[in-house]
């Protein structure tokens, strides 16, 4: 009995030990990878590149969600007749430099055919609105490594 139970125990510890160490990103995130920038204007540079400013983030500061914006990148108007809307997520990966920052585009259908109807499902990711977030992100942080102020870079306290 002691060898069963400690059999089963082993099993599952080692499920639990694989499921954990193994992340998979959806096909239709976009990952920029070794970012050497500080992580201060890496958030900066979040929060130019969501097209509606940023909805909410994280307690620590590492994942924003952009406000919902339509498909082709543009403010999403609460009444209009669209039955898409999506919304950007961006989360800063790593604890220190090298960062690692994954961009993804969620796209929702509104339930019914009523404008007035707020109620909205997600259904899937667009790949193409995350490349393009993720673009110019990336041009921006470009951007702010060439025209950094390096008096501003060394701060004395």
């Amino acid at each position: 009995m002691f060898f069963q139970v400690r059999f089963v125990f082993s099993i599952i510890s080692l499920f639990l030990v694989l499921g954990c160490s193994t992340t998979q990103r959806s096909a239709s995130t976009v990952v920029i990878d070794e970012v050497k920038a500080p992580l201060r204007r890496i958030m900066q540079s979040a929060a130019y590149a969501l097209p509606g400013g940023i909805l909410k983030s994280s307690e620590n500061r590492r994942v924003f969600k952009s406000r919902y914006i339509d498909l082709n990148g543009n403010r999403w108007d609460v009444l209009s007749k669209s039955k898409h809307r999506s919304y950007i997520e961006i989360s800063i990966l790593g604890d220190r430099r090298p960062y690692v920052i994954e961009v993804s585009a969620i796209v929702e259908e509104r339930k019914s055919d009523s404008p007035l109807d707020q109620s909205f499902e997600e259904v899937g990711q667009s790949r193409k609105l995350a490349e393009k977030i993720a673009g110019k992100l990336a041009n921006h942080l470009e951007d702010r490594r060439k025209r950094r102020n390096l008096i501003d870079e060394f701060r004395a306290f």
